[in-house]
């Protein structure tokens, strides 16, 4: 149909223009004109404008297939630059064509009224109001050809409308309320209005044998739109009372009001249960059976408590029972709450592998596959086809959200991505949510390659960034990628993108990660902005807990973190009392810490986390015990965190009996361990008390778990097998990542730190080759700094520059590890002359020196005896105003001076750490090691007599060696006997050491009698009995 634009302007106005209508549509018809003027291809290239083969498909769809129109109009835009253009165009040629069918008797009256539900329907979707006014004006005009106007296209009106939506149906109110035929519409209208009396009043108006199931219907919709719940139940039982007198036009279909019914309240949980309680379940003859989506509804209600799947599926079988239905299944709704469900509760515990939930999942896609191949398929008439087929639009996009989260929660990944892929080639993903759905999965799996092919497909179709899609870039990117991580944020602010707080929080874990201060501060700010503002959400609990984290070396930045935790209430939060427990601990505000504690109503399982951890850490055991009685005694149910500490802490004090009680107790509560990351901590409990048996049955329970296996806890076993020798166990967990986790930087990282490790050099460097080759897998600073460790510890000092410099011509930029290694490297090649040069060239780009920067080349000058630079190491150490001289750091400068022979500055440094408060058994034990290596037993016997000194096996195996090397025959008995006493062992090396003393000296060894570390473990005995045979 092709006309000039004056004949469609006095076409449009005349059949659509109404005297009462608000609107003026000249824009719609200056839209639609646009197709025939003349357009310059080469200036709009991407621009595909409404053209005369846009016009014949979409006669052909409205001839064959009228139900499909909105479809097509939808899949239409993918294919234009402007969209909203391409759909004003699409929809003013379609009311064109729509009533020359009508007029001609071409089209079922009941296919129109169809097709403008659904365009008016994408006109909410599209913020398009006039065009969703356009087609409800033309609808009005429309009946005279047989056309009937449904409620839902009063909804659509109603929903388009940003602002003016309340005014415009109360003119819909009086200029329709005349109309007898159209009180369905009027009734819709009041609701909207807010006009909720007048709205009962009018339907209570009806005379009861006049009353029709579209009006009923029609009128709950709209109650429940509005929250109106207890009217749309009152609604609900006036027509049950008409009907249950017989007086009921439409009794045979009163399952479709009760079905709309439990719909309009379902957002009232109490009020839905109590109506399909009291009324349904009493009244089946009369109102079953339900349609699909108000079974949905209660079936979510009835699993909103369930804890396990065998809860799940008899809750199904139960409401099949109740509700008399005889299918297989509840239907497609019901279907995906099931999936939901149940994917929370697998995501709960290790049941990943559930059979019945991947067979309902299978199901749901069979489902929607049979929709679109309904859908594709060009053959049948219309009418087969509206009869036959199912329509896509009746297939939300919930459904595909749970068919994703379904096959993601499953570990189903191919599966996943191949129901992903056949969606998008039937253009069925028009939801920018579907994306961060696959993107969630894949980043859980720590899947790095999908989850960006997956965002620079999102940016190359036009498809909307939500500030979850950033989240799963930033999560699945953490540290490893500076420069990613650089572009996306830079790319992310460019866009005006508002930021949540848990993308607030993951950014700045990141940045804290990255030692980027002046982005953590911006992003502070910005949060406590934001909440000023009002927006108190993005400066939330989670955001308190990352800043306190990433300000963790800066005190004073601390305390102001602190203090608007309070001003915004998060200190009643258990998580950021947990961190800031930490917080204190680990600065040795042991006051302060002390005072948080006592201040706490109660201790929440976050607390006594991270105070489990402090005593362990600190060697603290009757405080760990104390600690320990008062969680079990307080009924504090234990989560994996919580299990995870103790099975650390009970490896620690080498108690396997408690580490076996602790692992027995988790692994018989499977839904309460959820992450793989307590098998890791098992498997280190185990490892330090040399229960290798034990470590493989962790690593092949976790492997039967089904759990996501994430990097750090493959790294985790990897250090364990690799730090006792266990290079065929290692090649295992290897194989077992390879095989799990795609190729990426973080798994060929992994693997070549293993192989440094192992001395196989070779191999690391040909790795290292394909890496840098790799389009997927390039090598990032952490890469090049495990190759330039390998090559350190082997001084290997022409191989590690070399590699320094594939790093800086890759432009990665140098830090302070970077400098570490180096100074590591030319200390064990004995190049000590360049280290000068390397701390000079360090402070000319800006990189200070840190502890542990001071701590390598403290070692390298005490190993070489160079005591004068040792104490101008030293000296300057002492005027860095950056650098907290912790007891810690204090030991590793007293042992430095140990190993040059300066004893008068080793014992003032060692007086300094016993007269400080923050010291712990750790340090004591490092100052034992001193007084050995110096043969001053005096000291040594002073610590041992010292009563406010608690006494470690370690401190024990020292003393004995030192005093049986300085023929103290009488305390190496004397300390035997308390170690026997307290059920303490010797170390192998003291073993060894007293196997040489009594051999030196015979006669001693009657007055001791049978040494008793020889009758606790075979292995030392044979051991011993071997060296002194050798002698």
């Amino acid at each position: 149909m092709r006309r000039n634009t004056n004949a469609l302007r006095s076409f449009l106005f005349g059949a659509f223009s109404s005297p009462t209508a608000p609107l003026a549509y000249s824009f719609g018809v200056v839209c639609c004109a646009q197709r025939w003027s003349s357009s310059n291809p080469r200036r709009h290239q991407s621009f595909r404008p409404f053209s005369a083969e846009d016009e014949e498909q979409l006669v052909s769809v409205l001839t064959t297939k009228p139900r499909h129109v909105a479809r097509h109009i939808r899949q239409s835009m993918l294919h234009s630059r402007k969209q909203t253009l391409q759909f004003r165009n699409s929809v003013t040629f379609l009311m064109i064509q729509l009533q020359g069918k009508l007029q001609k008797k071409e089209i079922e009256p009941a296919d129109a009224t169809a097709i403008v539900e659904s365009v008016m329907k994408e006109c909410v979707e599209l913020r398009q109001a006039d065009m969703a006014h356009l087609l409800f004006r033309a609808s009005l005009r429309f009946r005279k050809y047989g056309m009937k106007l449904s409620p839902r296209c009063v909804k659509y009106l109603f929903e388009s409308y940003k602002t003016g939506a309340k005014s415009l149906m109360e003119g819909l109110v009086d200029e329709l309320k005349v109309e007898e035929e159209l009180r369905s519409i009027v009734m819709a209208a009041l609701v909207y209005c807010g006009r909720y009396d007048e709205a009962d009043a009018m339907f209570r108006s009806i005379p009861s044998g006049n009353i029709t199931t579209e009006e009923v219907v029609g009128f709950l919709e709209a109650l429940g739109a509005q929250q109106q719940y207890n009217a749309a139940d009152e609604a609900v039982m006036y027509v049950l009372r008409i009907a249950l007198r017989n007086e009921l036009a439409s009794v045979p279909h009163f399952s479709e009001i009760a079905s709309a019914g439990i719909v309009a309240t379902r957002g009232d949980r109490g009020r839905m249960m109590n109506f399909y309680r009291d009324t349904i379940l009493q009244n089946k003859a009369l109102c079953l059976p339900l349609s699909d989506i108000a079974v949905s509804y209660i079936l979510r209600q009835k699993v909103y408590n369930l804890t396990t799947l065998v809860e799940l599926y008899q809750c199904e079988q139960d409401l099949k029972q109740e509700l008399d239905i005889k299918k297989e299944s509840l239907g497609l709704p019901s279907e995906t709450v099931l999936i939901s469900r149940g994917s929370e509760l697998i995501a709960r515990g290790q049941n990943a592998g559930d059979e019945i939930m991947l067979t309902k999942v299978q199901h749901l896609r069979a489902v929607i596959e049979s929709s679109l191949d309904a859908n594709t398929s060009s053959d049948g008439s219309a009418a087969d086809s509206s009869a036959n087929a199912t329509p896509f639009e009746s297939i939300d996009q919930q459904y595909i959200f749970s068919l994703i989260k379904g096959f993601g929660i499953l570990g189903k990944l191919d599966d996943m991505k191949s129901a992903f892929a056949l969606l998008k080639a039937n253009n069925a993903v028009r939801d920018h949510r579907v994306y961060d759905e696959m993107m969630r999965w894949y980043a859980y799996s720590n899947n790095l390659k999908e989850v960006l092919a997956l965002k620079e497909e999102m940016t190359k179709e036009g498809i909307y960034h939500s500030s979850m899609t950033y989240q799963h870039v930033f999560r699945v990117l953490d540290k490893h990628y500076p420069r990613m991580i650089e572009k996306y944020y830079n790319e992310l602010r460019s866009q005006n993108i508002s930021l949540d707080a848990y993308l607030y929080a993951a950014l700045i874990r990141v940045f804290g990660d990255l030692g980027d201060h002046d982005r953590v501060v911006s992003l502070h700010e910005e949060c406590k902005q934001r909440a000023q503002d009002g927006q108190m959400q993005a400066m939330s609990p989670a955001v308190t807990v990352q800043l306190i984290r990433a300000y963790r070396n800066d005190p004073d930045a601390c305390e102001r973190v602190i203090a608007d935790a309070k001003n915004f209430g998060h200190l009643t939060s258990d998580f950021v009392q947990a961190e800031l427990i930490q917080f204190y601990a680990s600065h040795k505000r042991i006051e302060d810490m002390v005072r948080l504690v006592e201040n706490l109503p109660r201790k929440s399982p976050q607390v006594f986390r991270v105070l489990l951890r402090d005593a362990a850490h600190r060697h603290n055991k009757p405080r760990f015990d104390a600690l320990y009685q008062e969680l079990r005694e307080s009924g504090t149910r234990l989560n994996e965190h919580l299990f995870g500490v103790l099975v650390s802490a009970f490896g620690q004090f080498h108690d396997v009996d408690a580490i076996s009680r602790i692992v027995s107790e988790a692994r018989a509560s499977p839904d309460i361990i959820r992450n793989s990351s307590f098998f890791a901590e098992a498997a280190l409990a185990f490892a330090k008390v040399n229960q290798w048996a034990l470590v493989d049955d962790c690593w092949e329970r976790l492997l039967a778990s089904k759990l996501s296996i994430t990097m750090s806890t493959y790294n985790r076993f990897l250090d364990a097998y690799m730090s006792h020798g266990r290079l065929d166990q290692v090649q295992v967990v290897l194989n077992v990542m390879m095989q799990n986790v795609p190729p990426n930087p973080i798994t060929a990282t992994t693997v070549i730190d293993m192989l440094g490790k192992m001395g196989r050099l070779t191999e690391m460097e040909a790795l290292l080759d394909e890496m840098s080759q790799s389009a997927n897998a390039l090598p990032t600073l952490v890469t090049y700094h495990q190759v330039m460790n390998a090559y350190a510890k082997a001084g290997d000092i022409h191989k590690l520059e070399s590699v320094r410099q594939r790093l800086q011509q890759q432009g990665l930029v140098e830090n302070h590890v970077t400098y570490n290694i180096l100074a590591e490297g030319y200390g064990r090649a004995k190049r000590l002359e360049h280290l000068q040069e390397l701390v000079a060239e360090r402070r000319i780009k800006g990189i200070p020196m840190e502890e542990f920067g001071y701590v390598i080349l403290l070692n390298i000058y005490s190993r070489a005896k160079l005591s004068e630079e040792t104490r101008q190491l030293v000296d300057e150490m002492q005027k860095d105003e950056n650098l907290r001289m912790t007891p810690r750091l204090q030991c590793t400068i007293a042992t430095a001076f140990g190993h040059v022979g300066d004893v008068a500055m080793a014992e003032q440094h060692i007086a300094t750490i016993l007269a400080s408060p923050d010291r712990s058994l750790r340090d004591v034990e490092t100052i034992c090691l001193i007084y050995s290596r110096l043969r001053d037993i005096r000291r040594l016997q002073q610590i041992l007599e010292d009563p406010s000194i608690s006494k470690t096996p370690l401190m024990y195996n020292v003393a004995i060696g030192a005093f049986a090397k300085a023929g103290e025959h009488s305390k190496v008995a004397i300390l035997l006997q308390t170690m026997e006493t307290q059920n303490m062992r010797l170390s192998r090396s003291t073993a060894v050491t007293l196997s040489f003393f009594f051999l030196r000296h015979p006669s001693t060894s009657a007055d001791f009698g049978r040494p008793f570390y020889l009758k606790d473990s075979a292995d030392v005995q044979r051991c011993d009995w071997s060296i002194c045979e050798s002698r």
